[in-house]
């Protein structure tokens, strides 16, 4: 469990557009061309959700944005490397994740970053 503190929630509209980004890999990182796509899709519509995010980074060393629960595990994996793009930390694949759901994402200070599965 989570405190609520820590979570920055992304708007489903937001969380959307970005889902929109295709996931293709550069060997584990995701490909520059879909990282740049997420950061235009942020600097059009999610410059608060960086923002919140860089906040609660240097606050606390971490934050964890929040992802819409209606959104399908597919689409939310889409919407979290689009959320990590936008921060400037890499996306790495995990296939270890995939079925679990992707409805946080854990951005701990300096440069690294975990997708967890909800919570039960």
């Amino acid at each position: 469990m989570t405190h609520d503190r820590y979570r920055v929630p992304a708007a489903a509209s937001l969380a959307t557009a970005l889902a929109e980004n295709e996931l293709t890999m550069d060997a584990h990182a995701w490909a520059a061309p879909c990282v740049e796509a997420a950061r235009a899709r942020l600097r059009a519509a999610g410059a608060g959700l960086v923002q919140a995010l860089a906040h609660r980074l240097v606050l606390d060393g971490w934050a964890i944005a929040a992802l819409p629960a209606e959104l399908p595990d597919e689409r939310l994996r889409r919407a979290a490397a689009g959320v990590l793009a936008g921060v400037g930390v890499p996306f790495f694949s995990s296939t270890a994740a995939e079925g679990c759901g992707w409805r946080t994402v854990t951005l701990p200070r300096p440069a690294l970053a975990t997708v967890f599965p909800p919570v039960r």
